[in-house]
């Protein structure tokens, strides 16, 4: 399982720096409340990337469970069609002890409507769970 980051301390610029460096690159001479708004500035962004960095870590994390979730509804929705289909085709309850007859109509109303519902159920979900980037 994935661990959160922890957000690291904020950096602080050395003394030395706005006085040598930043003049040298033609940036000016910068007071000391420029450079206290720098790193804060600084922290805020660093904060904003591991918030960031975390979310998408969640998304993984439950993408994954989610996607199990789904495969064990479709095996699940596939075994109780089939035995639906089986009991319908055999015509009988443990073997023969129950008889098991549905209407033609029966029949197709609800494997119809179980796939129905359950292809939008997986629809719904998986647009939900695995948007695209641009969205």
């Amino acid at each position: 399982m994935l661990r959160p980051v922890t957000p690291v301390p904020s950096y602080r610029w050395p003394a030395i720096l706005p006085s040598i460096l930043l003049p040298k690159l033609g940036l000016g001479d910068f007071g000391g409340d420029e450079v206290e708004y720098l790193n804060q500035q600084r922290a805020l962004e660093h904060r904003t990337a591991v918030v960031k960095l975390n979310g998408v870590q969640q998304d993984i994390v439950e993408r994954k469970k989610y996607a199990l979730c789904f495969f064990v509804l479709a095996c699940a929705w596939v075994c109780v069609i089939g035995t639906i289909l089986l009991l319908q085709g055999f015509g009988s309850f443990w073997w023969g002890c129950m008889p098991f007859k549905l209407s033609d109509s029966v029949l197709l109303t609800a494997m119809g409507t179980t796939t129905a519902n359950i292809l939008g159920i997986l629809l719904v979900v998986a647009k939900y769970l695995f948007k695209s980037n641009g969205e």
